[in-house]
C-alpha cells in the first residue's frame, strides 16, 4: 500500500505588533512567563482565525468576553460589519 502524500503552502499572518512589548507589559503586570506566553500564542490564533473567517468584520471595541477555564479558554466576540465592503446580494 502506497502512502499518500500531500504538500500545503501556509502563509501565516501575523497581526501582533510589537510583540515584546507586549510580552514585557505581561510580565511586568505579574503574569508568568507560560501564561503570557500562552495569552500571546492565543491571541494570534484567535485574530488570525477571525481574519481568515470574517474578513470584513472588525472586532468591536468592547467586542471580546474570554471565559479561561484552564486549557478551555473560549471567546465570545462580537463584531461589526465593516460599512465600506462590498457584499453581493444573497451574502450574510
Amino acid at each position: 500500500m502506497k502512502d499518500e502524500i500531500k504538500t500545503v503552502v501556509i502563509k501565516p499572518t501575523l497581526t501582533l505588533c510589537n510583540p515584546e512589548d507586549y510580552f514585557n507589559d505581561l510580565v511586568k503586570d505579574g503574569v508568568s512567563v507560560h501564561d503570557a506566553l500562552v495569552t500571546i500564542m492565543e491571541d494570534e490564533i484567535v485574530h488570525a482565525e477571525l481574519n481568515r473567517d470574517y474578513p470584513n468584520w472588525d472586532v468591536r471595541d468592547d467586542g471580546m468576553d474570554i471565559d479561561d477555564e484552564g486549557f478551555e479558554t473560549t471567546y465570545t466576540i462580537r463584531l461589526l460589519k465593516r460599512p465600506d465592503v462590498y457584499e453581493p446580494v444573497g451574502e450574510a
